[in-house]
This record gives C-alpha cells, structure tokens and sequence, in this order.
C-alpha cells in the first residue's frame, strides 16, 4: 500500500468552550459538541489503511475533554496505528498523564495561544490568568517529547508598540520550539467589528479577501499604526522562522511623529511635541536644523542601532575618536530626552537565544 504525504484531518469535537472576543469561535458561545469514541477512532483506523501516516486534529481547543482524548490516545496505541500528528490546546488545559498518552499516540507539537503579554490586552481577552502558566506548561510539554508552539498575535486593542517589542523579547527568552505570528483581525461578529470606535479601532478596509491573519493588518489601533503593526510582525517572523538576530545592546527610537530630513548642511528635525505654551503657529517655525553629525545620530535612532552600532559609524563618518563619538552621542541623547524626542524601547534580543533554530527555521505552522 502506497503511504499518502497529505494530511487527513479531523476533528474530535465542533466549538470551543472559551468564547474568545477576538475569534470567530465567540459566535458559538460556549456551545460543544463531542463526536463518541468509536465513531473517532473507526474513522482514523480507516485513514490509516488508506494510507495515511499523518493526521491533522482542527479542535479549537483538543483537551477540553481530557477523558476523550486519553481514551482516544489508548485506543490508537492498542490498535498500532501509527501516525503523527498536531493539535491546538490552551496552557491551563494539559496535564501530566494527557502528555504521556497523546505522546505515545503519536502527538508531536501543540500549539498554544500566547497572544501577547500586554497585561491591559490580556484582561480585555480573558487570558489575563494564563499568564503565569505559560512557562511551566511549556516545560512539561517539551519534557514529554512533544514540540510546544506559540502563537501570537500583533495589533490588538490596547497594545502599544512598546508591547509589542516585548511580546517578541518574551518569546526570545520562553525559546518555543516554533512561532506562528498573526495580525489581529476584527472579523465581523466579533464585538470589534461591530463597535470598533469602543475600542479604539479604525479598520482600514473592509476587502475580506485579504483578511487572513498571516496577512498584512486591515486595522489600526489608539497605539498602533498599520505600519507598525507590520513592523512588529516581519521582526517576529524574521527572529524564529529564519533564525535572524539583531543587535544586542541599549537602543533608542523616535517617537512617533518625529521626523528627520537630511539636507546639504545637515538635516531638519521636525518635532511635534513641543509644549502647546511654546508652539509656534507657523510649523516650520517647530523645527530643529541639525549638525551633520546630529542627523546620523538622529536618523539612526530607530530601535534597531544599538549605540554601540552609532558609535562606530560615527567615528568612520567624521574620522572621530571613540571617545569623541561617543560625547557627541551622550550630547544629542540628552538634548533628544529633554525635547521628549525618543524613548528607551525593550532590547528583542536580550536573554536567551532562541533554540533548535532547524526547526524554528520549518514554519510556524502545525508542520
């Protein structure tokens, strides 16, 4: 019999006992239905004799009957069925005796919501509580053999850039064995559909074609631009699903709105915080000219040149000693902290590498 490479996929149960606000599952309200045993494992003993080594289980949520799946995993084992295979679950959901048997029964990665860790979005979402949990769930999975994958989700409400950077650095340190990286989307159903304004949500098109969450965001936020919301999701990406790095080190970015232009003499710093006492009427008159060497410093304010990085550009641009540079820098910094120009952003790349970059490296998908 020839083994077929596709996945067979099926499920153990329709709905999902959370009602998330951000999922489509919220329409179903809590409402689960349960197929019985036999009827599960007829069906994946039929798939295997038709060829199938690997299955694919699309429960919203695969232990919210724990007695199910155990019996379904012993059933499997007994029958020598073997196949391989991923599921979705929650890190409060698994225990020790559900990783032995689903281990034995051929589970090799699950998947869980991570989402952020904005503690205002987590409250918001009802995952507040699981914050706590993610660590030692992950741990255990991992103990048992089993690959442990995180998701997360950029752009939802109440997140702010910072956040976001913080999310990633969380998920640097957590080293899950993959990421899947989503944009939040406020499907229609959902309560961020149908009062975004509540929210502080514009959504930004309404072409539900593009609305898959590997897609680009079709929102903004109070905290969030479209175009920060795409940054944060390439770094995520680049981070685990290429193995990338990024300068280690103290970094500064501008702040929103702040723009430098370079011009024949230097540059042009337009700044929009200025005090409303000191604001001048005339914009123009709100800008900033720059020395040449304080518009590399400026411009290079982007969160991903560590000072250490504009240092040696520095001395190289204008033939400076390190410690020339070096005063130079620490002159602009504090100009630019005192004008409330840039702010001190979370280093992504602090604390432990992220591991097993082969498989990172294979997606963040259930591979």
């Amino acid at each position: 019999m020839e083994v077929r490479r596709e996945r067979y996929i099926l499920e153990l149960s329709r709905g999902c006992s959370n009602a998330c606000p951000y999922c489509t599952s919220s329409f179903i309200k809590k409402n689960v239905r349960y197929r019985n045993l036999e009827q599960i494992i007829n069906e994946i003993e039929l798939a295997y004799k038709a060829g199938f080594r690997k299955l694919y289980f699309v429960d919203d949520v695969f232990l919210n009957n724990k007695e199910l799946v155990i019996n379904m995993c012993k059933e499997i084992v007994k029958r020598n069925i073997n196949v391989s295979w991923p599921c979705m679950s929650r890190v409060d959901q698994v225990d020790e005796e559900s990783l032995y048997w689903m281990k034995r029964a051929g589970c090799e990665i699950i998947a869980f919501g991570i989402e952020t860790i904005t503690e205002k979005t987590l409250k918001e979402i009802g995952k507040y509580d699981l914050l706590e949990q993610i660590q030692e769930t992950f741990t255990a999975v991992r103990r048992h053999g089993i690959r442990a994958l995180a998701f997360v989700m950029f752009g939802l409400p109440f997140s702010t850039f910072h956040d976001e950077l913080n999310t990633i650095k969380f998920l640097s340190q957590l080293q899950p064995d993959a990421v899947g990286v989503f944009s939040f989307k406020p499907y229609p159903g959902t309560i961020y559909y149908s009062h975004p304004e509540k929210f502080g949500i514009t959504i930004t098109s309404r072409d539900l074609s593009r609305w898959s969450q590997l897609d680009e965001p079709t929102h903004e936020t109070m905290y969030l631009t479209r175009d920060e919301i795409i940054e944060c999701m390439v770094l995520c990406n680049y981070i685990f699903r290429t193995g990338g790095n990024f300068s280690s080190g103290e970094k500064y970015r501008r702040r929103r709105g702040v723009q430098v232009f370079k011009t024949k003499e230097g540059g042009i710093l337009y700044n929009p915080y200025v005090p409303p006492e000191k604001r001048k009427t005339d914009m123009y008159l709100n800008c900033v000219k720059l020395t040449p060497i304080n518009y590399q410093i400026l411009y290079h304010l982007d969160g991903y040149h560590s000072l250490e990085d504009i240092c040696e550009l520095i001395q190289k641009l204008f033939n400076l000693t390190p410690s020339q540079a070096r005063s130079h820098i620490e002159e602009c910094l504090s100009k630019a902290m005192e004008l409330d120009l840039i702010e001190l952003i979370p280093d992504i790349m602090a604390g432990k590498d992220t591991l097993n970059r082969e498989q990172l490296i294979d997606g963040g998908g259930l591979v």
